[in-house]
């Protein structure tokens, strides 16, 4: 079930993550538009149009997905 997100709800939840991980809001943003990343939402992706919201894989533990993972792949999504 994916959802496009507005861009000041992907620029909250850029700014959530890089807050509770102690990373540069610019290295999360960089990681967004690079394939996606893990939030508190889900995992937030950038397609060049817009953000995408998608619920994450069950692997995933406190932002950080089982990279063993047969569905996932240890990309969280």
């Amino acid at each position: 079930m994916t959802r496009a997100v507005p861009r000041n709800e992907a620029h909250a939840l850029i700014g959530r993550v890089s807050a509770e991980s102690r990373v540069p809001r610019g290295q999360v943003r960089a990681a967004v538009q690079l394939g996606g990343t893990v939030t508190p939402a889900g995992f937030l992706a950038h397609d060049g149009a817009g953000f995408t919201l998608r619920p994450t894989c069950t692997c995933v533990v406190g932002y950080v997905p089982e990279l063993n993972c047969r569905h996932c792949r240890g990309v969280g999504a």
